[in-house]
């Protein structure tokens, strides 16, 4: 559905792409012609395509690392899940460490570009990001201003710090989603789990009975039945203590032994007691 999207918002970007380009007139069209053909440009566009990245990535960071954090804070239990998700957000770092350089390296060209005249008059070049203290994200931070890539928002983000750092009810938002995220995924994983050991059983019980089916001594016959009473008595706990996780029983393979066996079942157990 993703891949199946975004193939529909790029052909709709080609589109409207083909009508503003059929609205300009001759000048228009030669000023864009050298647009397209500046280096100055080239880097301003691939430095506001890393910014963007670059901003994204610490967001994410952040609120993956805040309940780890406050969890920290507040006591040291599930360990473990702490460990996980601090293990996963700190092997993005290098990769987010990565674009932050190639940010600052095009930053310098851009520079260099303002320096040597090949620049639009009155050109800034952006302000290269500090590796350092790049995960804290302060509204102040270098990373939010845009100067040399978009005066516009530029002067917006002086004046109005993005919502999801500055408005408490987005951060909680964003926290709620990903947790929600969070709990599809760990349904979907239950559900896997649910499944597995129905689809084992159905397979063991269908060869355990064609095996009974197909024994030609006594003795094979003897072994096979103390084996298939163990499955019943296996069937008879796990349906009792699997929950269903609202798993459409349609798309499930049947557990395989009969109502009469799990009773007789049952009742052994009990006379065992």
């Amino acid at each position: 559905m993703d891949v199946e999207a975004a193939e529909a918002a790029l052909k709709e970007t080609k589109e409207k792409l083909r009508r503003k380009e059929g609205e300009l007139g001759v000048t228009e069209r030669q000023d864009l012609k050298k647009l397209l053909n500046s280096q100055y440009m080239h880097l301003v566009m691939n430095a506001r395509a890393l910014k963007l990245r670059l901003v994204q990535r610490p967001q994410h960071r952040k609120f993956e690392m805040d309940p780890v954090e406050q969890a920290c804070r507040r006591l040291l239990n599930d360990a473990k899940l702490h460990a996980h998700t601090e293990a996963a957000v700190k092997r993005r770092e290098p990769n987010i460490s990565r674009t932050c350089s190639e940010y600052n390296k095009l930053c310098t060209q851009l520079q260099k570009l303002i320096n040597e005249g090949q620049a639009p008059r009155n050109a800034i070049a952006p302000l290269p990001i500090p590796a350092k203290g790049l995960w804290k994200l302060d509204v102040n931070d270098v990373i939010f201003q845009n100067v040399g890539l978009d005066e516009r928002e530029a002067g917006k983000a002086a004046d109005e710090p993005p919502l999801w750092l500055s408005d408490k009810r987005v951060c909680t938002g964003i926290k709620a989603m990903l947790e929600l995220d969070q709990c599809e995924e760990e349904d979907a994983r239950l559900r896997r789990e649910r499944r597995a050991p129905q689809v084992w059983f159905a397979e063991e019980w269908e060869v355990i009975n064609r095996a009974l089916q197909d024994a030609n001594s006594s003795e094979d016959k003897y072994h096979l039945k103390l084996r298939r009473n163990k499955l019943v008595r296996l069937c008879a706990t796990w349906r009792k203590d699997l929950p269903d996780l609202g798993l459409d029983i349609s798309t499930m393979p049947a557990w395989g032994p009969s109502a009469t066996q799990l009773a007789r079942c049952r009742v052994d157990a009990h006379q065992a007691a």
